[in-house]
């Protein structure tokens, strides 16, 4: 017969996993930006007194990076809606070419080459060419068609609708530059504030190893790494009676 054997009960060593450090990437604001904010958030639960200097160099930092990169994200709606008009416009502009061409041609202009004697340019090149030299373009074609004498109603009404659809675009691209201009100031102001922002979030680091280092424990981890057990703020003393 044969002898039992207990199974042997092999433990594992428990492997610590280091938990990863909160960390920005080059040239990513918005990084910076959540992690700004949990350390902050963080900050708020902790006993963060052996710290307190160097917080609130680094909160003043965030804060002044947060607001340049709320005019940033502003900047930039206003430019893209400036540009957004601008390419409306130029979908209105496209197609005024085709009614101006036929009004042309009913006119007695060629019909393989209505613009013969007015632009170097194809209907279909003018719809292909940047909104603002179309625009450019299509005035110049209209004062020379005036210019010219013997339009018909029915080439007065193709000739407004292109003249307004070139004005609009010209107009919008007004609004274009500025606010272009805007965007960039306020991106290099934003961009500005980067490297004081990661100057303050280092030196926060390496205070908070040094308080840990005189025991302040856990504070390091509770405020740069995720998942970290939170330590609890000292409770006041009660006064003695």
């Amino acid at each position: 017969m044969r002898a039992y054997r207990g199974r042997r009960v092999v433990r594992r060593r428990e492997q610590r996993i280091p938990m990863p450090t909160l960390k920005t990437q080059l040239n990513n604001p918005r990084a910076r930006r959540e992690v700004g904010t949990m350390v902050l958030a963080a900050a708020n639960v902790v006993d963060t007194k052996p710290v307190k200097t160097p917080l609130a160099v680094f909160k003043k930092a965030h804060v002044a990076f947060v607001k340049a990169a709320d005019k940033v994200a502003a900047a930039e709606a206003v430019r893209d809606a400036a540009h957004a008009s601008v390419a409306g416009c130029d979908v209105t502009q496209d197609g005024s070419v085709e009614p101006l061409v036929l009004a042309l041609v009913l006119a007695g202009a060629p019909r393989l080459t209505p613009l013969k004697g007015l632009s170097n340019m194809t209907p279909s090149e003018l719809k292909k060419m940047a909104a603002a030299k179309a625009a450019k373009e299509l005035l110049r074609i209209v004062a020379a068609v005036t210019k010219r004498g013997g339009v018909t109603p029915g080439l007065k009404r193709a000739l407004k609708g292109t003249t307004d659809a070139a004005t609009a675009v010209q107009k919008a691209m007004v609004s274009v530059v500025p606010r272009e201009k805007l965007y960039q100031e306020s991106l290099a102001g934003r961009d500005a504030l980067s490297q004081p922002w990661e100057t303050a979030l280092a030196y926060l680091k390496r205070a908070a190893r040094v308080a840990e280092d005189n025991g302040a424990t856990g504070l390091f981890a509770a405020l740069f790494q995720r998942n970290a057990e939170t330590p609890k703020k000292k409770k006041p003393a009660k006064p003695t009676a």
